[in-house]
């Protein structure tokens, strides 16, 4: 089995006969690493300098018997510019294309031994594979693989198969008040609803600038600070211009007037008899009526007269809405890998970084913490905050260095406000299990202010345990979206010092054993990073001051960013902490809108 690389963009119009012979003999290809959907993307961000194409092409004999699309992304963080391996591809579902009437296991493993051996990449991100896809398969029976791959999020989707017509599917039953908002727009507003494949009417133009509409509405109006539409990422629409350009592989939804102004869409891709939404959008005008809920009738009506539709996938992301119109779902799964700076690539189970090559180690694996390399760190955020610095020596002398591995305790973080698991220590989450992490809040509280806000937001006043609940609410959530079992997440009884100060001496109390660890100034005034450490310090404890470190933004982190940003009253969460989840998003360069978060 030989394995080729296919660096720029002829080597991969080259691959396109036999790609397709791939895609259509493999029943479990996905859209997007499809011929098609690589060709798009590589179309809208092909052109900057940041990607370099990395197209893995196994032949058995000469003939192309599996691909594995990727690219190579340069990443500037933490003052030096890391390596991305990822695939080159946007959506859901991603994965490698295999020829199935072969040795799919020894395709599979020739593809991931090449990654394992190339030592360019030093992160590894193979985010979107999907449950029971082969590269899910191949990855979970390896040893050098398996425990670096970790459930991402569920795939709700409505199975079609056996619905005849949409009475049958109304028996089932429908969300709730669906007919009756749409009745209602219908007897206020002359809406027609039309169908329309590929770009016919110029409606990915419209779309987009749709999207960009309720965008701004949801800033303006209600405060949404942290939305972006696609529609003024010019390499996203790049993409998506190509795709719409492909015959056969788009239909979008729309309501329209009759003058024909754009008044909601939902947009699709088909892949065989799978319809994958991908986009929604609506004329902020009407947003009272529901419109995500009412075009969903409307759309389901027209899939089942029509036939030729097993599957209408409603995109990834667990949120409620779209369970309320199916108990079926599937799961993605991500792969990451990030490599020391002294770890070679290799094959088979990574090693330890050798005792005389510690001080090479990257912090993120193997902190220092003695006071002169400390205080060295720390000089750029003095510069920001300068009365923190005295604070950073003073921790400093209250920790020994250690290099010691983890422990059976696992870690445990402290985190001065909600947000913090990303803000603070997001560059240790690909290199830290979640089975073994604890994660401690002492920030329970919500800001006079705030709460007013969401008060007014709500029309009528919040209760205390309202509050308590929600807050609690989405700490948990968070936590899941990391992979934190509840229990292993301690939060301070009420908003105050004491009540910190007594939840760090209780986590330090049940797990001595622990790795411990806390951000560089971490608390107004660096409180809470001087409490850990002088806590620890009277147990006898070790504790490791790490600096600030956001990390690469991915999956995991706009899963945590989305539970922070849940907004369902009536399920009692409010996404309190809504504008610190976001402004992570933003301080790591990345857009904050999340597809997968939009209810319309």
């Amino acid at each position: 089995m030989d394995v080729e690389v296919v660096a720029d963009g002829a080597g991969l119009a080259a691959l396109e006969e036999d790609w397709r012979r791939l895609d259509e003999a493999d029943p479990r290809s996905e859209l997007y690493t499809s011929f098609d959907g690589v060709r798009a993307w590589w179309a809208g961000f092909g052109a900057q300098e940041q990607w370099t194409l990395h197209v893995l092409v196994a032949r058995h004999n000469g003939a192309v018997v599996g691909l594995l699309p990727l690219v190579r992304q340069a990443r500037r963080t933490g003052g030096r510019t890391r390596q991305v391996l990822r695939f080159a591809a946007h959506g859901d579902y991603l994965g490698a294309v295999v020829d199935p009437a072969g040795p799919v296991g020894t395709v599979l493993k020739a593809l991931l031994d090449h990654v394992d051996a190339d030592p360019a990449w030093d992160v590894l991100r193979l985010d979107g594979i999907r449950a029971g896809s082969w590269l899910c398969s191949a990855t979970l029976g390896s040893e050098r693989w398996n425990r670096h791959l970790r459930h991402q999020v569920e795939q709700p989707c409505i199975l079609l198969a056996d619905v005849p017509d949409l009475a049958t599917f109304e028996e089932r039953g429908l969300p709730s008040k669906t007919r009756k908002y749409r009745n209602r727009l219908l007897r206020d507003h002359d809406v027609r609803f039309v169908v329309r494949d590929g770009d016919d009417g110029d409606v990915l133009a419209r779309l987009a600038a749709l999207h960009v509409r309720e965008k701004e509405h949801l800033v303006q109006d209600e405060g949404r600070s942290e939305r972006h539409s696609w529609g003024e990422n010019p390499q996203r629409m790049g993409m998506y211009e190509r795709m719409f350009a492909t015959p056969g592989l788009v239909r979008t939804f729309c309501y329209e007037s009759p003058a024909g102004d754009l008044l909601a869409a939902r947009s699709t891709f088909r892949h065989g008899r799978t319809l994958l939404s991908w986009t929604s959008a609506y004329d902020p005008a009407l947003r009272d009526y529901r419109l995500g809920k009412v075009i969903q009738y409307d759309v389901l009506e027209h899939v089942l007269a029509e036939g030729g539709v097993d599957v209408f996938d409603l995109g990834s992301g667990r949120y409620p809405w779209k369970f309320e119109w199916t108990e079926d779902f599937g799961s993605t799964y991500g792969l990451r890998v990030e490599r020391r700076a002294t770890e070679p690539a290799q094959q088979g189970e990574q090693v330890q970084a050798a005792p005389d090559a510690a001080s090479a180690a990257s912090d993120t694996t193997r902190p220092r913490h003695d006071l002169r390399s400390l205080a060295r760190r720390a000089r750029p955020l003095a510069r920001r905050a300068r009365p923190l610095v005295g604070r950073v020596v003073r921790a400093a002398r209250s920790v020994r260095t250690t290099s010691s591995p983890p422990s059976p305790q696992g870690e445990v973080w402290y985190l001065a406000r909600p947000g913090d698991e990303l803000h603070a220590l997001g560059g240790r989450l690909a290199a830290t299990d979640p089975a073994d992490l604890s994660l401690v809040h002492v920030a329970v509280g919500v800001p006079a202010g705030r709460r007013r806000a969401l008060a007014r937001e709500i029309g009528r006043p919040l209760e205390d345990r309202e509050v308590e609940a929600a807050v609690r609410a989405e700490l948990l959530d968070a936590a899941g979206a990391v992979g934190v079992d509840p229990d292993r997440v301690l939060l301070a009884r009420k908003a105050s010092r004491a009540a910190a100060r007594a939840v760090v001496d209780t986590a330090l109390d049940r797990h001595p054993g622990a790795r411990h660890v806390v951000a560089v100034g971490a608390g107004p005034g660096g409180w809470l990073a001087d409490h850990v450490v002088d806590a620890a310090r009277r147990r006898g404890l070790e504790v490791e001051v790490v600096d600030p470190d956001p990390g690469h933004p991915g999956p995991t982190a706009r899963e945590v960013v989305a539970a922070y940003r849940t907004w369902d009253p009536d399920g009692g969460r409010l996404a309190l902490h809504r504008e610190s989840a976001s402004e992570f998003l933003v301080a790591v360069g990345e857009d904050p809108a999340d597809p997968r978060a939009r209810d319309l």
